[in-house]
């Protein structure tokens, strides 16, 4: 009969915790029951056995056989001579001297260590040039029952070493040796301690029950709690570093499952490109997106300041399941260790909630708890680091995520820039700060809004690179498909004007992007930046300014290189009921501007309807004022005809009535109203057009009432590309005379 036990004190509350949990069932799975099951259930973990839990409490105390996690590599091992090996040392003797078979693995490994240090007549821990020898000598001599533990502390490659962080620098944190304080909390269980105290304190560690006195000793980053810190316990400091120590057994037998293996699975992340290095599951570097407080200081060592040091150096991202599950298949889970970014592997923690949120992780993982490893006890270099929990994430792939992918290099470059010797490194690390937590938002939450976040984000980064003069960091950003176009609709009205204001675009004269940074094209047709900033009329000030000088600037540029229509047509359009919003000024104006920058970034040139195409042609129509119709007559990007009834655009050159843009307009419209509409006019009169209200043999323009705030709107809509022209231009203009004749 199976039993399913509930070990309340083996939560995800704190990386100990946790590490306890897989500690405890991999003792109980290989000694006592290999067909036992676990998994996690409401953050608790449960064990599904053919013992109870007396059992499993008895089991523990009386049968249990603790692994041999020696490092007599480091001082503080019990191994050598002097004072500060004393409480190493002290621990050590009684469980080797111990007749108790349980005991025996411990023994064998010692007795195997002395043996080899005999015989290389080493009396102390190694140093310098003859650690990484000895090192590559322990794996060579000692038995297979340690190997697993030495793969925890550290990976060999080629001439150096790297250490799991999980286990600081080897399996110590500063002073503090993981293995001294695990062979005392060994001999304080096993050895001193009578069997119901110990019985009470092992049934707090796996259950939560009784309140027992809790023992000195260290616990390193593993449990932030248990420091003698300001504010890490009751009151304003603790006196001692307080620990239950079972804990500290089945937490440090837990790291074991963190391995590492020389490897270049992970594809550089945790010592260069293209070389060796240690590898650990689950096991990054960090990332301060979706971290909160933690900056950009804590993340990169300021390489101006020899002082500086790095306080944020890896992350952990600890798997959960809710399927019953047996430990080895749970080993090959943490040995696979895999979180994968389309074709490569996570390098930080910002990579890894992106495999997560485009199942870039093995199966039958539900969700991920994330812990950074910060330097927060102590000060200085001398701090030491502590676990911090960073939250909980949730496996479920999010449409889109992989859009993401066409950032990779643009970011690496900047990333790279931030952390440079650069003057205004502290600027780039705002705009990547804010694009890596958008990106983090998103493949967390999934939602269109995150996703446009991104994307304004990274028009706000390009706008205050294409400022930035001589100091720019980095190319323009053209990166981006058009499959952000529907990724990033959120159905707004200010979605669809800025995305027809950002698909302008002109053979002769460019794309809209040339009027809001000093870019062009280079001979291998990549954007780049230019020298010159004669086209650039984007400014510090309201959208319709903008969007007015725009107008003006793409005018003049097609009288000087002789477009053939006004040079404002887009490759999407808009209602007309997005533009009486927009006149209105029912819109948010500023969400505007920071889409069309944002938008400007796309490769419309690879922009096909059919594939890309948006459903804005079901717009509304409403009151669009006469006068707006009355001046777009002569701002449209195509000659006009009238067929079938029908005002039209026509991009023939042959074909229609040519209304060639009157730039006059745009400059006396502020001060002049009616010489502005006298001029359009003459121009369509002239064309053989007649305004409505108009008689044909007369030149007196309509009589239109703008007021101020109504007329700037005006101008500003003339740049956006629209698609009703039939119903738009009968508002304002009489059918040809030869139609009227049929």
């Amino acid at each position: 009969m199976s039993n399913s036990i509930e070990l309340k004190g083996c939560s995800t509350d704190n990386f100990s915790s946790y590490l306890k949990a897989l500690g405890v069932f991999k003792i109980f799975s290989q000694q006592k029951d290999n067909n036992a099951r676990a998994y996690w259930k409401n953050n608790i973990f449960v064990i599904n056995a053919e013992y109870d839990a007396a059992a499993m409490t008895n089991f523990f105390l009386h049968e249990y056989a603790p692994s041999p996690l020696f490092r007599p590599w480091g001082g503080r091992s019990g191994f050598y001579k002097g004072s500060s090996e004393k409480s190493a040392r002290e621990a050590l003797r009684p469980l080797i001297d111990s007749k108790d078979s349980r005991f025996d693995s411990l023994r064998k490994v010692y007795d195997a260590f002395q043996k080899f240090s005999d015989s290389k007549g080493i009396t102390e821990k190694p140093s310098g040039d003859k650690l990484v020898e000895f090192l590559e000598d322990l794996r060579a001599q000692l038995p297979e029952d340690i190997l697993e533990w030495l793969d925890t502390c550290y990976v060999l490659t080629g001439n150096n070493r790297k250490y799991l962080p999980l286990l600081g620098t080897g399996g110590n944190e500063g002073s503090g040796n993981y293995s001294s304080n695990y062979l005392q909390a060994l001999t304080e269980v096993l050895v001193k301690k009578k069997e119901k105290e110990s019985k009470q304190l092992l049934e707090h560690s796996l259950f939560s029950k009784h309140t027992p006195k809790l023992s000195n000793l260290s616990f390193g980053q593993l449990s932030p709690g248990a420091v003698a810190e300001a504010n890490s316990t009751e009151g304003y400091r603790s006196t001692s570093k307080l620990v239950n120590p079972w804990d500290v057994i089945f937490s440090i037998e837990g790291t074991t499952l963190f391995a590492g293996s020389a490897s270049k699975r992970f594809g550089g992340s945790q010592g260069g490109f293209g070389s060796n290095f240690g590898a650990f599951p689950f096991t990054v570097l960090p990332s301060v997106a979706g971290t909160g407080n933690i900056t950009f200081k804590d993340n990169f060592k300021d390489p101006n300041k020899k002082s500086d040091y790095k306080t944020f150096d890896s992350e952990f991202w600890l798997p959960l399941w809710n399927r019953p599950t047996s430990y080895n298949e749970i080993t090959y889970l943490f040995h696979e260790g895999r979180a994968q970014v389309g074709r490569r592997k996570a390098n930080n923690g910002l990579d890894f909630v992106r495999a997560i949120s485009s199942l870039g992780v093995d199966r039958g993982i539900d969700a991920f708890v994330r812990y950074g490893r910060l330097k927060r006890q102590g000060s200085g270099k001398n701090a030491n680091a502590l676990a911090i929990p960073l939250g909980t994430f949730k496996v479920r792939q999010q449409k889109n995520v992989n859009l993401i992918e066409e950032l990779d290099n643009w970011l690496n470059v900047l990333r790279d820039k931030c952390s440079s010797k650069e003057s205004v490194a502290a600027r780039y690390s705002s705009s990547l700060r804010s694009i890596e937590e958008a990106i983090f938002s998103f493949s967390k939450h999934g939602n269109i809004s995150d996703f446009q976040n991104l994307l304004i984000e990274l028009g706000k980064a390009e706008r205050s690179f294409a400022s930035a003069g001589a100091n720019r960091p980095i190319r323009p950003l053209n990166d981006l498909s058009p499959s952000w176009i529907n990724a990033c609709d959120d159905e707004s009205v200010e979605f669809r004007i800025a995305c027809a204001v950002a698909s302008i675009y002109d053979k002769k004269i460019g794309s809209i992007r040339r009027q809001l940074e000093p870019s062009e094209i280079n001979n291998k047709g990549r954007l780049k930046w230019s020298e010159t900033r004669s086209s650039v009329v984007w400014s510090n000030t309201d959208l319709c300014s903008n969007m007015k000088a725009i107008l003006q600037r793409r005018i003049l540029e097609e009288k000087m290189k002789g477009s053939n229509f006004t040079p404002i047509g887009g490759k999407v359009a808009v209602s007309l009921s997005d533009i009486g919003r927009f006149i209105r000024g029912e819109v948010n104006d500023k969400k505007i501007s920071d889409l069309i920058w944002g938008l400007s970034i796309i490769k419309w040139k690879y922009y096909n309807k059919e594939r890309h195409g948006v459903d804005w042609n079901n717009g509304i129509d409403v009151m669009i004022p006469r006068a707006y119709a009355f001046l777009k007559l002569i701002f449209i990007p195509g000659n006009l005809i009238f067929e079938n009834q029908r005002w039209e655009i026509s991009y023939d050159e042959k074909k229609g009535i040519h209304l060639p843009s009157l730039p006059e307009v745009l400059r006396v419209i502020d001060t002049q109203q009616d010489k502005a509409f006298e001029l359009v006019t003459r121009r369509l009169k002239s064309s053989g057009l007649t305004p409505l209200g108009v008689r044909r043999n007369k030149v007196a323009a309509p009589d239109f009432n703008v007021n101020t705030e109504d007329r700037e709107r005006i101008v500003a809509s003339l740049l956006i590309p629209i698609w009703q022209y039939n119903r738009l231009f009968e508002l304002v203009l009489q059918p040809p005379i030869a139609e009227l004749e049929v």
